[in-house]
């Protein structure tokens, strides 16, 4: 069985930076074939590539969850649980913890644990905390809402404080994040 690691932030331009780098680092360990590189929403399903254009017209967080986890539902037959059932390390730019974050400002996040409880659990969360946000989160609607995504960052920290996910400070350079995240996943998954 492979490892599966997941990126989370509220907005931070490094999430999709520290995946990649990520990616770059563990297949220079251990070679391309061993290693996958993903992100939520996939655009790679047939939900994922209609979702940006299903939320945009209903404002619904009920639906919302309901779509990221259909679409997440897709991801994890077609891509993650392939990856992680030959071995691969899987690396995830998001995954249900951005649902428990964003429409979980609104509903229950109960409710959202339960809708997403059949699909695997990540082996290391990294939760990257962002003093300033920058562009809009990737198949997420706040509409540039401060309270929403203010709101969603206290998820996330909760999770921290639960020990669920792991927090990493942003910092100003890229490089030294990566270097924070590396520590973290040596000292927890030994890989």
């Amino acid at each position: 069985m492979g490892n599966f690691i997941v990126i989370e932030t509220v907005k931070s331009i490094q999430k999709i930076q520290i995946a990649t780098k990520l990616f770059e680092y563990f297949t220079k360990k251990f070679g391309e074939e061993k290693v996958v590189l993903t992100t939520e929403y996939w655009d790679g399903g047939k939900i994922g590539r209609n979702l940006k254009n299903l939320i945009k017209d209903i404002n619904n967080p009920i639906f919302d969850a309901l779509l990221f986890a259909a679409d997440r539902a897709e991801h994890v037959e077609k891509v993650i649980n392939p990856g992680l059932s030959s071995g691969k390390i899987v690396i995830c730019d998001r995954y249900y913890h951005s649902s428990f974050a964003f429409q979980g400002t609104e509903i229950s996040i109960d409710w959202i644990r339960e809708i997403n409880k059949f699909f695997p659990k990540p082996d290391l969360v990294i939760f990257i905390d962002s003093e300033t946000y920058s562009g809009e989160p990737k198949g997420v609607r706040t509409d540039g809402n401060k309270y929403i995504q203010d709101n969603a960052k206290k998820i996330y920290k909760n999770f921290a404080r639960s020990l669920e996910i792991t927090e990493v400070k942003e910092e100003i350079d890229v490089n030294d994040t990566f270097k924070n995240v590396i520590k973290i996943i040596n000292n927890k998954l030994k890989i």
